[in-house]
């Protein structure tokens, strides 16, 4: 599964909007990360302030079913989030099984250092 996939799930499954589901997945991007507030709010064509609620309410729509988020103050709100989010992304990946972890490390690994 991909993050943007994952994000998508997750949008879907705590009822987010549209609007609210395009930012989301627009903010938490892995390519997005080091862009500015206002490059996101531009492509996203909304002025910050809708921004800031959409991602208030998802925060707290999420926060609903994830006790673990907690209350926190408004500063840290999204970095917490997407370290949750990123820890249950981590958490839900498929795990290899052997067979198929042995090739994929034969195909990134040289096969002296692999005999090693």
């Amino acid at each position: 599964m991909h993050w943007a996939n994952f994000l998508a799930k997750e949008a879907a499954t705590h009822g987010l909007s549209l609007e609210e589901t395009a930012a989301l997945i627009k903010y938490f991007n892995n390519e997005n990360l080091g862009r500015s507030e206002a490059k996101l709010l531009s492509e996203l064509n909304v002025d910050i302030a809708a921004f800031r609620k959409w991602m208030g309410e998802i925060y707290e729509k999420l926060a609903q079913n994830y006790p673990e988020l907690g209350i926190s103050n408004s500063r840290d709100k999204l970095e917490k989030l997407q370290a949750y989010l990123r820890a249950k992304f981590n958490s839900e990946l498929d795990v290899l099984k052997p067979l198929a972890a042995m090739k994929l490390l034969k195909a990134l690994v040289f096969r002296e250092r692999l005999q090693q």
